[in-house]
């Protein structure tokens, strides 16, 4: 699995929080690597197993939709190698990254690697305190991890999370990384 959560604050103390960074940029993410996917499979290159793309609603009030999944899943747990999901990753610093990681091991250090092959740092973070869809997975046994921007915090929740603080490098640098990990998994 391939996740990024679309939902956002929206009206927020009545004023607008755009979530171009949280979480649109994640979604970007998404949808570019599934279409480079689709594309190579329309010429004859296909992944050797199911890549699956979901977007996670209400992450933002507590990790409902992942939390709902895991509970009632439309395809069976026990056939999923590692669930990764991207959150807030368009923001900061061009090529610094950081990864939440429950149980994730060489999923971790395939992602650091792909990090690295595309000019970029991802480092192991702690949470403290926070977390994303990654969570709801930390009990199935299955990998999962959230690859955030360093600076992710910064602007978050805020009506200043709009496109202008976008970094299209980094954006980009993002999309690599799923995709180069995404190839060495599938």
């Amino acid at each position: 699995i391939i996740s990024a959560h679309y939902d956002h604050l929206g009206i927020y103390q009545g004023k607008l929080c755009p979530g171009a960074n949280d979480n649109a940029s994640g979604v970007g993410c998404i949808l570019e690597v599934m279409r480079r996917l689709a594309k190579e499979s329309l010429a004859g290159t296909q992944p050797r197993v199911n890549v699956v793309a979901v977007f996670w609603g209400a992450e933002e009030m507590g990790y409902l939709g992942s939390n709902y999944f895991v509970k009632n899943p439309t395809i069976p747990l026990s056939g999923l190698q590692a669930v990764i999901n991207f959150d807030t990753v368009a923001w900061g610093e061009d090529k610094n990254f950081i990864l939440w990681s429950q149980r994730a091991g060489s999923l971790s250090k395939i992602i650091m690697e792909a990090g690295y092959n595309n000019g970029a740092k991802v480092e192991l973070a702690p949470r403290n305190g926070h977390a994303s869809d990654e969570i709801s997975f930390q009990d199935s046994g299955i990998p999962a991890v959230t690859l955030l921007s360093k600076d992710w915090i910064r602007k978050n929740h805020t009506p200043e999370d709009d496109l202008t603080i976008i970094n299209r490098g980094k954006l980009d640098t993002a999309c690599a990384i799923l995709y180069d990990t995404v190839k060495k998994l599938a």
